[in-house]
């Protein structure tokens, strides 16, 4: 998921920290750029995407967000094509 705030970015800390209620499993955030973020997780409904909008939303209403759903192969495809990308999931 990739969040874009319209404000100040809150810190990699501050978000982690707000999501910490949410058990999320294999959490990682990355800025991408003065007002994103990218959040990288495993989900397993829809709920806890809409849960995570829902801390997010409490550093910023007005966000935007885009998420990206990949299925195994998919994700399988982008790590063949991207060594360096599966040490980072290991």
């Amino acid at each position: 998921m990739e969040v874009e705030f319209s404000q100040n970015v809150p810190s990699v800390n501050e978000v982690t920290e707000s999501l910490v209620p949410l058990s999320l499993q294999s959490l990682t955030i990355q800025p991408t750029g003065e007002k994103s973020l990218f959040l990288r997780y495993l989900a397993s409904d829809e709920t806890l995407n809409e849960s995570v909008l829902e801390k997010l939303k409490s550093f910023d209403e007005s966000l935007k967000f885009r998420v990206l759903i990949l299925s195994e192969d998919q994700l399988l495809s982008r790590l063949k094509n991207r060594p360096l990308l599966v040490l980072f999931f290991l």
